[in-house]
């Protein structure tokens, strides 16, 4: 195992009278590494993977962090040439019981820019270890995958799926004309990888935001960027009801009236009978950080909370506390450089001061930050840091 060293640092928020500290810690990442994904089991153990770049290969990788302060030695998921490698469509990882159920991650279709399938691996499974999910055999994109536990034995994923843009990049889509839409759409699996059903979740939605999925105390639920023939692009939940999805609805009428892709989903979470949902958007060029919360297993959802309207760039994670709180991240802009900011806020509405984690890339090359609960006063944060060419992951507890 692996002890962290750190770097303290004590950070004085203003008008308050505590002192908030957050610690950069070493992990066990090497070499060229990016984009981490953070993910908390049913257990609460905290797991960590990402990308490392050696040579011609790529390797995704995995860790468990212990609140102790160590890391696992990392353990190799796979080892390949020939993915596709991107800041905000990136691999993914899911655990149950502490250990590791399955992962994804995306290859490129030979010969075909901008063309990529999506591929899973089963830890647990007795036959085939890797399958790709969707069978359409159609030279397009595929991808921005979110996977979940449905069970100890099963497992739901649901991905942006490309069939029908009938092109191999975005520039030939066809802006008004939903013909040419992505679709999102899922599968759940049992851990031999057979797919156990499938489904048609929105036949239209944005082309190239995050999806998230989670599952409430009243069955699962996903969230996504929704595009209509107008042009409006907010986001959009469905639920699963005896097996069905129902028709996509908009947790929040904004109106984003947008003709092409923001690069910027929702994210949830849930917690007992509660959830959230935070999101970005940015009318009338205001960009906001909203959240929303469900306090009836996704079916319905508060008038939402705005948390920042000016120099947000979205790139959202969120994290349940308890059942009355949460903490949620985005990305800043700040001056030539950027920040990371958490805010934790409860179901009450009320909003705590804003931490910030500063000299951050507000580049692509920072991905989507991570956001992941230790224990009730600790959050483990994971990003990427790109210098003189070369990106590793930073982590780093806020206490």
């Amino acid at each position: 195992m692996l002890r962290i060293t750190s770097l303290f640092i004590a950070i004085v928020l203003l008008g308050c009278t505590s002192v908030t500290e957050y610690n950069i810690i070493e992990n066990p990442a090497l070499g060229d590494a990016k984009y981490p994904r953070i993910y908390s089991d049913n257990t609460g153990r905290v797991f960590m993977s990402w990308y490392e770049t050696h040579g011609d290969s790529v390797l995704l990788k995995y860790s468990e962090y212990h609140e102790d302060g160590f890391w696992n030695e990392p353990s190799l998921v796979k080892k390949s040439v020939g993915w596709f490698i991107n800041w905000a469509d990136f691999q993914s990882m899911i655990t149950i019981d502490g250990k590791p159920m399955a992962a994804h991650w995306l290859r490129d279709i030979p010969d075909n820019p901008n063309s990529y399938i999506v591929q899973i691996k089963s830890f647990q499974t007795s036959g085939v270890d890797t399958i790709t999910p969707h069978d359409d055999a159609t030279i397009t994109e595929h991808g921005f995958v979110s996977l979940y536990p449905t069970s100890d034995s099963t497992f739901y994923t649901i991905w942006l799926d490309g069939r029908n843009t009938k092109s191999h990049s975005h520039s030939e889509v066809k802006y008004g004309d939903l013909s040419t839409a992505m679709t999102l759409r899922g599968a759940e699996f049992d851990l031999n990888l057979n797919k156990l059903n499938e489904s048609l979740i929105d036949d239209a939605t944005c082309d190239c935001c995050n999806t998230a999925l989670t599952i409430t105390s009243n069955g699962l639920l996903v969230a996504y960027r929704n595009r209509t023939d107008e042009e409006i692009r907010d986001i959009y939940i469905s639920r699963m009801i005896d097996g069905v999805w129902t028709k996509g609805e908009a947790i929040a009428h904004d109106n984003w009236k947008i003709a092409a892709c923001p690069v910027n989903g929702p994210a949830l979470d849930s917690y007992g009978t509660s959830t959230a949902i935070t999101w970005f958007t940015s009318t009338e060029e205001s960009p906001t950080v909203k959240l929303s919360f469900s306090t009836d297993g996704g079916t319905s959802f508060d008038s939402p909370i705005e948390l920042n309207n000016t120099t947000t760039l979205g790139r959202l994670d969120i994290q349940f506390v308890d059942e009355q709180s949460v903490w949620v991240s985005w990305l800043n802009k700040k001056d030539d450089s950027g920040e990371i900011v958490l805010q934790k806020i409860s179901t009450d509405g009320t909003i705590s001061k804003e931490i910030t984690i500063p000299g951050v890339y507000h580049h692509r090359s920072t991905g989507f930050p991570q956001i992941s609960l230790i224990n009730d006063d600790t959050i483990l944060v994971a990003w990427t840091h790109k210098y003189n060419g070369v990106s590793e992951i930073k982590t780093a507890l806020i206490h």
